[in-house]
């Protein structure tokens, strides 16, 4: 439920010029495979989640996932989650 409000969040923020959905959503999701990649990457060497926040912060700046987020991700693929798309 969370990805579809994030998802209806996406699609109806305000763009002042001429956007391509399509585009824009699968830049969206493109780029959260991504975080999702690094994080478990990480997970996979050892590294804590404030640790992984800290280096997606340093990477990322302000486009880098929120903390709570990141401990979520990382806390399921510590579970054992391989796959990098949401259900």
């Amino acid at each position: 439920m969370q990805s579809y409000k994030s998802f209806c969040r996406l699609i109806f923020v305000y763009q002042p010029f001429e956007v391509d959905m399509s585009e824009y959503f699968f830049k969206y999701i493109v780029e959260k495979i991504v975080y999702h990649a690094v994080i478990r990457f990480f997970v996979l060497k050892g590294l804590k989640a404030n640790k992984i926040y800290e280096q997606l912060l340093e990477v990322y700046k302000e486009l880098s996932p929120p903390k709570r987020t990141v401990e979520f991700r990382a806390g399921k693929f510590k579970r054992g989650r391989t796959r990098l798309e949401d259900n």
